[in-house]
């Protein structure tokens, strides 16, 4: 089995590293960990070309983490951001949705690539200005928010100029079935594709209690050629 090398940074919303959570994905022979260093990285390998589960633990002071993708072919990296429980609770407040533990929360990263051939580190990456984040075959209780420049939240499944790259759903429970999915309608002539690896949409995503799934998808035009290797 081909595998290819993932470096995951997890980071703060403030962009601090978050040391000492443990990543882990797969089971048995295909079980793989690794704990975050002090800049908030660290290595799993992973099987190419096949969608993945990344989970990362730190408790007490964080939910658990689950980050949904699909790998290509080649070495990625992937950055995303986690914060604090005591945080994650005051954004709740100020969306006006209140926390409900027995949910979990789905964010959905809708990003650009500043330069085709620059990869997907955070400096590369820019709002994906009017794609759209839906999920299906999950129940949200509350609706979707983005951040605006100010780090206020408003109501919306769609990045805008002045908005965060991301949209989250929050109080998500699953419904009939144990995973839903999550889609990206890009902007006006572009296509957007699940990160890291490319991947054709829609992308598997399911809500855990009192935990946080992320899902990223890349939008960029059909004829741009494009650089996942770090």
């Amino acid at each position: 089995m081909l595998l290819v090398a993932g470096l995951f940074k997890i980071e703060s919303p403030s962009g601090t590293p978050i040391a000492g959570m443990v990543l882990s994905a797969g089971a048995g022979a295909n079980a793989t960990s690794a704990v975050t260093d002090v800049d908030g990285r660290a290595t799993l390998r992973l099987p190419a070309s096949c969608g993945f589960e990344v989970v990362g633990t730190l408790p007490p002071h964080y939910q658990n983490l689950h980050i949904f993708g699909a790998a290509g072919v080649s070495s990625f990296q992937y950055t995303t951001y986690m914060g604090t429980r005591l945080e994650a609770a005051a954004l709740a407040r100020l969306a006006g949705v209140p926390h409900d533990s027995s949910r979990g929360c789905v964010v959905v990263g809708l990003d650009a690539l500043v330069d085709p051939h620059g990869g997907l580190a955070p400096s590369n990456l820019a709002p994906a200005v009017g794609a759209t984040a839906a999920l299906d075959g999950l129940n949200e209780s509350a609706a979707p928010f983005v951040l605006m420049g100010n780090l206020w939240p408003a109501r919306s499944q769609t990045i805008s100029a002045n908005s965060s790259s991301f949209v989250t759903f929050p109080n998500v429970a699953a419904a009939r079935m144990a995973h839903g999915s999550a889609t990206a309608s890009p902007p006006v002539g572009q296509q957007c594709s699940v990160s890291p690896g490319f991947a054709a949409q829609p992308q598997p995503v399911r809500a855990y209690p009192d935990a946080v799934s992320v899902v990223s998808f890349i939008c960029m035009r059909p004829n741009e050629t494009r650089t996942v290797e770090y």
